[in-house]
């Protein structure tokens, strides 16, 4: 869930069409009516993972929109090795506080397409092999600096392109392509209803200008569990203020994951409830490439264990964070 989210705004009272708190079973609503964090996991075709969490909140729509604003800080943890935020013109030097493990160099080193350990096109793939082998025994700086401009290109051609610039990855037997998934994901959300139509246009529009919605594209690195490879992602947070008759919305969407993550897309949202105080309300969805083979049952089986168990605190955790008094 950590891959799961400055200026005076109205109070919002109106509640959206729909709202997250609907896709909860009446079980984690009574629990939510006790003030205490729920997370469940909900089914929907086509999707591996599917997250549904909230807990009570006192934060306010002009704090919730400052702290996703900063959202590199929001998400800092024990979690998180490194993250940062790419310029309007993207450019390696963003990338400066990114390292990888010696297991993910190992990895570039020994890349083919259909045959990667790291999350790459075919075109990457040959490109990382060229700067590997012209290297020598320098190799690990020249395949780190072909990695970062990779992860360049691919902010360069979302940019340009929004969603349709989601490159595929090549890095098993199957290609998985992340620009027909997010799309689904994004039809789901509007489908569901969800959120907010705006920030969801936004992002079906995207490079597109034209609604009032704040954009940045950041990076990250990081771990899962002490026995999961770190994650190198990057994603793009469409943040929209909230009115006398919307909330705020915080809608984050995957543009690149070096491992695990095939797509994913997460709505945060305050949602009002009468004569309460509002509820912190998240919704992700997720593909992913562990629940396949011989052992893929057990592992989506200790998946859930752990967001069954470990989801309230998370997002508890990151109420906190939101309510925090400002620095």
């Amino acid at each position: 869930m950590q891959a799961l989210l400055v200026c005076a705004l109205a109070p919002f009272a109106a509640v959206p069409e729909a709202s997250i708190l609907d896709l909860l079973s009446p079980s984690a609503r009574t629990q939510l009516r006790k003030a205490r964090a729920v997370t469940e996991l909900l089914d929907e075709k086509g999707m591996d993972i599917v997250i549904a969490a909230a807990v009570r909140s006192n934060v306010d729509a002009s704090r919730f929109v400052s702290r996703f604003r900063e959202v590199e800080q929001l998400l800092k943890g024990s979690f998180v090795d490194a993250n940062g935020r790419f310029s309007s013109q993207p450019r390696p030097e963003d990338l400066d506080a990114l390292t990888l493990d010696d297991d993910d160099l190992d990895d570039l080193r020994g890349c083919r397409p259909g045959r990667c350990g790291v999350k790459l096109s075919s075109p990457e793939i040959m490109r990382i092999q060229a700067a590997v082998r012209g290297a020598g025994e320098r190799w690990k700086p020249a395949a780190l600096t072909a990695f970062k401009g990779v992860l360049v290109e691919r902010v360069v051609a979302y940019r340009t392109k929004g969603i349709a610039g989601l490159e595929p990855y090549e890095d098993g037997p199957e290609t998985a392509q992340p620009r027909f998934v997010t799309g689904q994901m994004l039809e789901i959300f509007e489908h569901r209803g969800v959120g907010r139509r705006e920030a969801l246009a936004y992002l079906r529009n995207y490079p597109a200008e034209g609604l009032d919605a704040e954009s940045f594209l950041y990076w990250s690195k990081d771990r899962l569990s002490d026995d999961a490879k770190p994650v190198v992602s990057i994603t793009h947070a469409v943040i929209m203020r909230g009115s006398a008759s919307e909330p705020p919305v915080a809608l984050m969407t995957q543009v690149y994951a070096s491992h695990y993550l095939n797509a994913s897309m997460s709505l945060t949202t305050l949602v009002p409830e009468p004569a309460e105080a509002p509820s912190l309300a998240y919704l992700r969805l997720s593909t992913v490439d562990v629940f396949d083979g011989r052992l893929g049952g057990i592992v989506r089986r200790l998946v859930q264990r752990r967001i069954r168990s470990d989801g309230p605190r998370a997002i508890d955790a990151l109420r906190r964070k939101l309510e925090a008094p400002d620095r």
